[in-house]
């Protein structure tokens, strides 16, 4: 999965231009995540599509951190160990039912983190969720 992304984000010798002009990292995440839901490639690690995530830098990064999970300048690892901890305590509080009705993956969590920044904090706390 890893060189699939790194090959659609790809610049081109000596330039600015990336291979597939029409494809940014965010769009290049989102083939991968599909061609994994498809079957085509293999599920990555938590760890692994956490670093493809904070990389990016988009949404679900944002997600992790309105949800307190990482701080604002956190390192690379320390993202990648919240996102990990965070799946591996989904997966135990989630029952099988939930987790096949939900279809939750990593690829789900890093979608519904995405999310999450754009619902925003406030209605979470508002509605006493947090």
């Amino acid at each position: 999965m890893t060189k699939v992304f790194r090959r659609l984000t790809s610049r081109q010798p000596d330039s600015t231009t990336t291979l597939f002009k029409n494809i940014g990292s965010l769009t290049a995440l989102l083939i991968c995540g599909d061609l994994v839901e498809a079957g085509v490639l293999s599920m990555p690690s938590a760890s692994e599509w956490a670093k493809s995530i904070s990389i990016m830098g988009k949404g679900s990064k944002e997600g992790m951190k309105a949800c307190g999970l990482v701080k604002e300048k956190c390192s690379l690892q320390d993202f990648c160990l919240a996102f990990a901890s965070l799946d591996k305590a989904l997966q135990a509080e989630l029952g099988k039912k939930e987790k096949e009705d939900m279809g939750y993956n990593i690829i789900m969590l890093e979608h519904a983190l995405c999310k999450i920044k754009r619902i925003g904090v406030v209605f979470f706390l508002k509605h006493n969720l947090w």
